[in-house]
């Protein structure tokens, strides 16, 4: 089997990371792939110059006649290339909920089946192609790996609990209500630090928080680091060596390699997303706030076209936030005293299992 395999490979957001990465699982089956890179439709979105090495040998390459299409991006971007003999897609919704959706109905018409790491945000009755529920591959021998420990930086103290989030500055990541929450769950007193890591200045959402946070005095708000720089690979791979919690708090989310990673680290995560996906119900780090709204579709200035007024994204109450910033707390503290570790099972996303289910799929 012959495959060509169209996506943001060079972008650098999770879409350009998870198509690197289906990439790697598919060359552990087969050489037979020829791989196109589509500009991305946001422009803010930075690029890589060229494609990684260990997947260049896929990109400015031609095969006679490939007889398979799989197209990783959005559902506005899909269409049916007669020249195939299967057009698949490969996706995943920003959304919490999508039902009766014209992106549902184009799917149906464009494709031939649709591949996803999770199938809870769709109506499945809405769809009529076979769906396949495929897992994130990933390189599972990472979190293994020594990496740095950047406590130095962030912590005072080895006691010092660490919350960190790695989001860019986008309203549907919802970092000043991260900010927020933060600053009215903990005081300077406490041994709490949290970093945030993004893609430009954020001074106005912790000004923004500071306005609002009950406590008025500057003495009294607690520790939060901003890096707002282009950082390396090594350095985020600290980041997650160095925290203890990781939090989401996104309208929604898709591919979000930040918490996969924090997940391979053992890290607590707060989210109210449901990741069920990711996290096996009987790994005890995910802490899902208890209450969320649906809400409207964000971000409609840069995805005018993605979604329609009956897809949903959720939203967390603040107060409930607040709580599960200190139920976090707590939770790491103890594992500080205990040195309690649940370790994940990494090896049902690793490139060579993803790959065989690929492949699988694609032989149907």
């Amino acid at each position: 089997m012959s495959i060509c395999v169209v996506g943001h490979f060079l972008n650098r957001d999770g879409w350009g990371g998870a198509g690197r990465d289906y990439l790697r699982a598919l060359a552990t089956q087969t050489e037979d792939i020829v791989a196109i890179s589509i500009k991305s439709t946001i422009d803010r979105i930075t690029k890589l110059d060229e494609p990684p090495k260990d997947i260049a040998r896929f990109f400015n390459k031609r095969i006679e006649s490939p007889d398979t299409l799989i197209q990783m991006c959005m559902p506005s971007l899909f269409y049916r290339d007669r020249r195939f003999k299967k057009n698949i897609g490969l996706m995943f919704f920003e959304l919490e909920h999508s039902r009766d959706s014209i992106n549902n109905r184009r799917m149906s018409y464009f494709l031939d089946g649709l591949i996803t790491p999770d199938t809870s945000y769709i109506c499945e009755e809405d769809i009529n192609i076979p769906i396949h529920k495929i897992p994130i591959p990933f390189d599972h021998t990472l979190p293994s790996q020594k990496h740095l420990d950047l406590s130095y930086k962030f912590k005072e103290n080895k006691d010092t609990i660490m919350f960190y989030t790695i989001a860019e500055d986008v309203q549907r990541k919802n970092i000043p209500e991260i900010i927020l929450a933060y600053l009215e769950a903990f005081h300077a007193r406490d041994n709490v630090v949290l970093v945030i890591k993004t893609d430009r200045n954020i001074s106005r959402h912790f000004e923004w928080a500071k306005a609002r946070v009950s406590r008025k005095t500057v003495e009294a708000i607690p520790k939060v680091i901003v890096l707002d720089q282009e950082i390396s690979k090594e350095e985020i791979w600290g980041i997650h060596n160095t925290g203890d919690i990781y939090v989401c708090n996104s309208f929604g989310e898709g591919w979000c390699r930040p918490m996969f990673e924090a997940f391979s680290m053992e890290n607590y995560i707060v989210t109210h997303l449901d990741m069920d996906y990711l996290v096996s119900p009987q790994y005890g780090r995910m802490i899902r706030p208890y209450s969320h709204l649906a809400c409207p579709v964000l971000d409609q200035g840069e995805l005018p076209y993605y979604y329609s007024s009956k897809d949903q994204c959720s939203k967390v109450e603040l107060d409930c936030l607040i709580e599960n910033f200190m139920y976090a707390r707590d939770l790491a503290r103890s594992k500080k005293t205990t040195g309690r570790k649940t370790k994940p099972n990494l090896s049902k996303y690793s490139y060579e299992t993803v790959g065989k289910e690929l492949m699988s799929c694609l032989e149907l």
